[in-house]
């Protein structure tokens, strides 16, 4: 038997404009094609792990929930449809397939490509 299949999309810049932090209590707008992923992914029956660095341990426990709430609150006011939200408090998820705004491909046993990979990498950093 097949197990089924998991995507972890990131929030911040995926589903969720992102233009710098600008604290706890700002979400941005809605990325309409990160959230039209989202439902054509849960509408072929995808499990949908979503991750956010929001919640890195960082605040107090009643910040962390207040925050894990406007963020669940988000999701359901957008019609995002997920399975799970996951912080750095529950370690990286597993998934088949991560979707990040921030990623970088590194091909799996790549030869000769650390070089490529670096420039890509500083790229990213200094946009």
């Amino acid at each position: 038997m097949e197990s089924r299949k998991t995507v972890c999309l990131d929030f911040d810049g995926v589903l969720a404009y992102y233009t710098k932090w600008k604290g706890m209590e700002h979400i941005g707008e809605p990325n309409s094609e990160g959230v039209k992923l989202a439902r054509m992914l849960y509408d072929a029956g995808i499990q949908i792990v979503i991750q956010t660095c929001r919640l890195n341990g960082q605040w107090p426990e009643q910040d962390y929930d207040k925050q894990r709430h406007m963020l669940v609150k988000w999701l359901e006011e957008n019609n995002v449809p997920f399975h799970m939200l996951a912080t750095q408090k529950s370690g990286k998820p597993f998934a088949n397939c991560y979707v990040d705004d921030l990623g970088v491909h590194f091909p799996p046993n790549c030869n000769d490509c650390a070089d490529a990979i670096y420039s890509q990498v500083l790229e990213m950093l200094y946009r």
